[in-house]
């Protein structure tokens, strides 16, 4: 009879334990389950406005692009800063040091690809400026920026196609022939 009744009590602990444990397990599911949905929310507005922001003018929709790819990006970030701050042997100085850099990071990344899609547009708009890209970037021809019009109209164009010392070096003659090499050069790539 004793014996019985130990076991009742272990049963009857047992399960007060076991619906204990039960209730806590729904409590944290219940506030996993809240997280999720409002992060799904946090979305699907997210995603609301960048349409919007396509729809009401494409700059604006650039910049919602931009600031899209910087927060993919930060999903990976927060993932090292997470793992540093609960791994066995927390890192919470290092934890805090990628926090820092990747808010940076994001920034920067945000502005890039805005810019990106800045000059992208200018090509697609003005496809002669592809013309004239390599001789920016390398500053072969000094542009100013008074009257820019009047500038590309009066451009010997072969100066696009040498480097300065090149133009000033060579005759008339051989500087165009060379201009014309590399023109056809650089058709024949594309």
């Amino acid at each position: 009879m004793i014996k019985e009744h130990i076991n009742a009590e272990i049963n009857s602990g047992a399960l007060k334990l076991f619906e204990r444990r039960k209730e806590e397990l729904e409590f944290i599911l219940q506030q996993k389950k809240q997280v999720i949905v409002q992060e799904i929310n946090e979305r699907t507005s997210y995603n609301v406005a960048i349409r919007k922001a396509f729809e009401e003018n494409y700059i604006k929709g650039r910049h919602w692009l931009a600031e899209y790819i910087a927060e993919a990006d930060k999903a990976c970030d927060s993932k090292i800063s997470h793992y540093l701050q609960t791994k066995k042997h927390p890192a919470p100085s290092a934890a805090k040091a990628v926090q820092e850099a990747k808010a940076e990071k994001r920034a920067l990344l945000k502005q890039v690809k805005f810019l990106e899609y800045q000059i992208k547009s200018y090509k697609e708009y003005f496809p002669f400026l592809e013309e004239f890209e390599e001789e920016i970037v390398n500053e072969h021809i000094d542009f100013i920026t008074e009257n820019t019009s009047d500038i590309i109209d009066n451009i010997d164009r072969a100066a696009l196609y040498l480097s300065k010392e090149e133009y000033q070096k060579l005759s008339t003659e051989k500087r165009n022939q060379l201009a014309l090499d590399r023109y056809i050069e650089r058709t024949k790539e594309k």
